[in-house]
C-alpha cells in the first residue's frame, strides 16, 4: 500500500535517464523515482548531499530497517518546483562520509551482463542498486569509485541510457576461459547437466564441458517447468559472466546468469523402462509400414504427374510451333524452358532451352535500335512477378517487332516463371502506314475538290468577260495592245490547269480512258521532250513493238511522262546526262496484263527515305519558288485512275527508275481523229436557252455569251424557279450548274426527265466527280462542260444536242 513518508539520507548513487532520474539515498537502499525530466548540474549538485525527501512509498515499514530490501519513493506532486527534494543544509550527515575515492569514468560502453546486486561494463564488475532499471545491452555512461581497500567498483552516476544493441557473446570453452583470464565478461558455454540445485533464491548448476566443472547460478525461475527441463544428462547453453576462475578448485569457472532464458536446453537423456521399449518397437514398425505405404501411394502419383508433365510440355512445345510469333518461356529461376524457332525468324537470333535471362536479354538487345529501353522493360519485367509489358521497337535490319509478356502462375496461384512472345510487325506497320497515306491523300482530296469548285466558278466568270472583251477588241487594237487580254488569258488557262491537276491528284477529275498505242504517244512526246530538256541531256527510246495497246487517258499520260522527264532532268543538273524511256508488255498467268513504261537517268538519285515520299502531295526538294511538290502526286493520281499504278527505285549517285504499269485493252484502237475545228460553228437558228446557275457573275457572264453566239437567254438562280419557268414555257436547252443549294442539278434534271422527257440539258460543273456519279446513273444529261469553259467550247454542246 503506497504511503505518504519523509526521509533524510544523503545520496550515493544517480541514475539519468530520458524521462527522468532514479536516485539511491544512504545504506537502506531506499530507491527515489522521478518521471520529470531534470538539469543535470541538478543532479549532480545533489550527488553525495544530504537530502529530505517527501514523497509516496510502498513498504514504509522498510525505512527503519538496515536490511537489503529496497524502498521506491515516487513524486506526488510534479506541477509545482520540487518542493518533495531538496538539501538538507546545515542537517549533520545521517552517517559518515567515507574518505573520497578515485572516480572511473567509463563513455558509451554496453552493458554486458546485469546481476541483481551490480553489472558488467568493459570486463568490469561495477556494484550498484539500480540494476533493476538497467537492461543488458543498453548504452551507457558510468562513474564509479573504485574502493581503496579491495579495488571493488561502485556506481555512482549512471546517465545516457541509450538503444539495446544485441550482445553476441563469444563461444568458449573452460581451458580457454582459464588460459585468457576471461573474467568479468559474458560468455557462452556447452555442456552435460550433472547437477542441479534449488535454494530460497538460488539455482545453481554444475555443468560438465570438456571434462572440466562449471558452477552456473542464477536467480530461481518463477516456473517450475523451467527448472524441470534442467534434468540430469542433458546437454545445455548457458550464456553468463564469468564471476570467478579458480583453476585448482573442483569448478574452476563459476558463471553468474540473470535470466533462465539464458539456459538453452539443446538434448534431452533418452530414458526408456522395458515396457516403453517394446511399444517404441511397435511404434517404429508401424511407422516403417506407413512409410512403406506412402512411398508407393507417392511413387505411383510421382509417375503420373510425369506422365502429365510430358504431355503439358509436349503439347506447349506444339503450341508454340503452331503460333507464328516468336516465344519463350522462362521458369520460376528465370531460366530458358522452352524456345520456339520462330525466334529465329522474329529477330534473327538464336535462344536455347537453358538460356539464363540476363544472357536472353544480351542477345536480343543487340538486334534491336533501342536496345536500353528493352533492356529496362526487361528487367522491370522480372522485377514485378505480376507485370504484363507490350512495346514495339524496331531492330536494326529493316522492320519492327512487337514484344509481349506476361507472368505465369500455377494452380495456387503462385509465380512459376514468364512467357515472352515477339511478333514480326513489319507488314503491318507497312499497311498502317499505306492506310494513314490514304487517308491523307482522301483528306486533302476532299479539300482540293471544293477548292476547284469555287475556283473554277471565278475562272469561269474572267474567262468568260475575257473572251467578250477579247471579241470587241480584235478589230479596234493593235497586237501590242491586243498583248495584256492574250497574258490574262494564258493566266486563267493556267489556272484551269491547275485545278485540273488537284482535282487529278484527289481523285476526282474526269480521266477519259480509251485504247491508245503506247509507242506512238510515246514518240510524239519525245519529240516534245526533246525541245525541252536540253542539248546537254541525250534522250533515247527502246519500245517494244509487241505491246498491246493501253486504256489510258493519253493527255494525262503525256503530261505524267513530261513530268517524270523533266524531274530527271532536274536531277542531272548541267551535266551532261541520259534519260531513256522503255516499254514492255508484263504478261502474269495469274494476274492482269499490264504494259510497264520505264524512265531512266543517271541523276544524283535520291535516299530511302527520300524515295519514300516522293508521290506525297506538297512534298518537294526544290526551292520554294521552282516546284509545287504536286507534280508526281497528281500523277500518280491520274495513273491509278486509269487503273495502272507507279514505282519509284533510285540509289544516290547512281540515278533513278520510275516504272509505270498500264493495264491492257482488249478493245481495238479508234480511228477517228480530232476534229479540227473553227472558232465558232456555222450560222445556226437562234436558241431559247433556260441558265439555271446560284451565282449571279457566272450568270451574268454566261448570258453575255449566249448572246454574242445570238441565242435568246432566261436565267434561274435556283431549281425550284427552275422548274417553275419550265412549267410556264417550253426552251430549246436547258443549261444547268450541277452545284446549287437547297435543291441540286441532279434533283432538278430528274425533275425536268419525269416532268418534261424530251427536254434538251447540258450540265456544267467545276467539280467533275459530280459529272461522273451522274452519268454513272440511269438519268444522263445529253452534254457536259467542264467549268471554265470558253465560247467555242459552248457553242459547240449547244449545235451537238440541237
Amino acid at each position: 500500500m503506497w504511503r505518504y513518508v519523509e526521509h533524510l539520507a544523503y545520496c550515493r548513487e544517480v541514475l539519468e535517464l530520458e524521462d527522468g532520474f532514479r536516485l539511491s539515498l544512504g545504506d537502506d537502499d531506499v530507491i527515489v523515482m522521478c518521471h520529470e525530466k531534470t538539469p543535470t548540474e541538478t543532479l549532480e549538485k545533489w550527488l553525495g548531499e544530504i537530502l529530505r525527501v517527501e514523497g509516496a512509498a510502498v513498504r514504509p515499514d522498510l525505512l527503519s530497517r538496515t536490511t537489503n530490501s529496497v524502498v521506491h519513493i515516487g513524486v506526488i506532486d510534479q506541477s509545482t518546483q520540487i518542493t518533495w527534494l531538496y538539501i538538507e543544509d546545515p542537517a549533520p550527515p545521517i552517517k559518515p562520509l567515507p574518505k573520497p575515492n578515485p572516480v572511473v569514468e567509463f563513455k558509451n560502453v554496453v552493458v554486458e551482463h546485469v546481476a541483481p546486486t551490480f553489472i558488467a561494463v568493459d570486463g568490469q564488475r561495477v556494484s550498484t542498486a539500480m540494476a533493476a532499471h538497467i537492461s543488458a545491452g543498453s548504452i551507457i555512461d558510468l562513474r564509479a569509485e573504485r574502493s581503496l581497500v579491495d579495488g571493488q567498483l561502485d556506481s555512482i552516476w549512471i546517465s545516457r541510457i541509450g538503444s539495446i544493441r544485441p550482445v553476441v557473446p563469444p563461444t568458449k570453452t573452460v581451458q580457454q576461459i582459464i588460459d585468457e583470464k576471461f573474467i568479468n565478461q559474458r560468455v557462452s558455454i556447452k555442456g552435460t547437466v550433472e547437477h542441479c540445485f534449488v535454494t530460497e533464491s538460488t539455482l545453481e548448476l554444475s555443468l560438465k564441458s570438456d571434462g572440466k566443472s562449471v558452477l552456473v547460478r542464477m536467480p530461481v525461475p518463477e516456473k517450475r517447468q523451467q527448472i524441470d527441463q534442467l534434468s540430469r544428462q542433458s546437454v545445455a547453453r548457458v550464456t553468463g559472466l564469468v564471476y570467478a576462475i579458480k583453476p585448482a578448485a573442483i569448478n574452476p569457472v563459476e558463471l553468474n546468469v540473470s535470466d533462465i532464458d539464458d539456459v538453452v536446453v539443446a538434448e534431452f537423456p533418452l530414458q526408456l523402462q522395458p515396457n516403453q521399449v517394446r511399444w517404441t518397437a511397435v511404434g517404429v514398425a508401424a511407422a516403417i509400414l506407413m512409410l512403406l505405404s506412402w512411398y508407393w501411394v507417392l511413387k505411383r502419383q510421382v509417375q503420373k504427374k510425369t506422365r502429365e508433365l510430358n504431355s503439358s510440355t509436349s503439347r506447349i512445345a506444339a503450341a508454340s510451333e503452331a503460333v507464328r510469333d516468336g516465344m519463350l518461356i522462362f521458369d520460376a529461376d528465370a531460366c530458358v524452358r522452352l524456345a520456339s524457332d520462330k525466334i529465329g525468324e522474329a529477330l534473327g537470333v538464336e535462344i536455347t532451352q537453358g538460356t539464363s535471362q540476363a544472357k536472353a536479354c544480351a542477345i536480343i538487345q543487340n538486334v534491336l535500335r533501342d536496345g536500353q529501353e528493352f533492356t529496362m522493360m526487361w528487367m522491370e519485367s522480372f522485377a514485378d512477378p505480376d507485370a504484363i509489358v507490350e512495346r514495339e521497337f524496331a531492330l536494326k535490319s529493316r522492320g519492327n517487332v512487337a514484344i509481349y509478356s506476361a507472368p505465369i502462375f500455377d494452380r495456387q496461384q503462385r509465380f512459376d516463371g514468364r512467357i515472352w512472345t515477339f511478333e514480326d510487325i513489319t507488314q503491318r506497320k507497312k499497311l498502317e502506314a499505306e492506310t494513314l497515306q490514304s487517308r491523307k491523300l482522301s483528306a486533302v482530296g476532299r479539300l482540293a475538290g471544293g477548292v476547284a469548285h469555287d475556283f473554277n466558278n471565278l475562272l469561269q466568270v474572267i474567262g468568260t468577260n475575257l473572251s467578250l472583251i477579247q471579241r470587241d477588241s480584235t478589230s479596234q487594237k493593235t497586237s501590242s495592245q491586243f498583248q495584256p487580254l492574250e497574258e490574262v488569258s494564258a493566266a486563267v488557262n493556267r489556272g484551269a490547269e491547275l485545278t485540273k491537276q488537284l482535282l487529278t491528284f484527289a481523285r476526282t477529275s474526269n480521266v477519259k480512258c480509251k485504247p491508245t498505242n503506247i509507242n506512238d504517244l510515246l514518240e510524239r512526246t519525245g519529240a516534245i521532250l526533246n525541245r525541252t530538256l536540253g542539248e546537254h541531256i541525250r534522250l533515247s527510246l527502246a519500245l517494244s513493238p509487241t505491246i498491246p495497246p493501253a486504256e489510258i487517258d493519253a493527255g494525262q499520260l503525256e503530261q505524267t511522262v513530261i513530268n517524270m522527264c523533266l524531274n530527271s532532268r532536274d536531277a542531272i543538273g548541267r551535266q551532261n546526262g541520259s534519260i531513256q524511256i522503255l516499254t514492255r508488255h508484263d504478261a502474269q498467268p495469274q494476274a492482269k496484263s499490264m504494259v510497264v513504261i520505264e524512265i531512266r537517268d543517271d541523276g544524283c538519285g535520291m535516299p530511302a527515305d527520300i524515295a519514300e515520299k516522293v508521290f506525297e502531295p506538297f512534298f518537294t526538294t526544290k526551292d520554294l519558288d521552282e516546284g509545287s511538290g504536286l507534280g508526281l502526286a497528281t500523277s500518280r493520281g491520274a495513273i491509278e485512275q486509269m487503273g495502272g499504278h507507279i514505282e519509284c527505285s533510285s540509289i544516290p549517285d547512281e540515278g533513278t527508275v520510275f516504272r509505270i504499269h498500264l493495264p491492257c485493252s482488249t478493245r481495238p484502237i479508234s480511228e477517228t481523229g480530232l476534229k479540227e475545228s473553227s472558232d465558232l460553228s456555222p450560222k445556226r437558228r437562234p436558241l431559247d436557252v433556260l441558265l439555271v446557275d446560284d451565282n449571279a457573275a457566272i450568270r451574268c457572264a454566261v448570258e453575255a455569251l449566249l448572246l454574242t453566239l445570238g441565242h435568246q437567254a432566261e436565267t434561274a438562280e435556283n431549281g425550284r424557279e427552275a422548274l417553275r419557268m419550265l412549267d410556264d414555257r417550253a426552251y430549246d436547252v436547258v443549261l444547268l450548274d450541277l452545284s446549287m443549294p437547297d435543291m441540286s442539278g441532279w434533283q432538278v434534271l430528274q425533275a425536268i426527265r419525269e416532268t418534261h422527257p424530251n427536254q434538251k440539258v447540258v450540265v456544267c460543273s467545276g467539280y467533275s466527280s459530280e459529272a461522273d456519279q451522274m452519268m454513272s446513273g440511269n438519268i444522263n444529261p445529253d452534254a457536259y462542260l467542264d467549268k471554265p469553259f470558253p465560247l467555242e467550247a459552248l457553242d459547240e454542246a449547244l449545235c451537238r444536242v440541237t
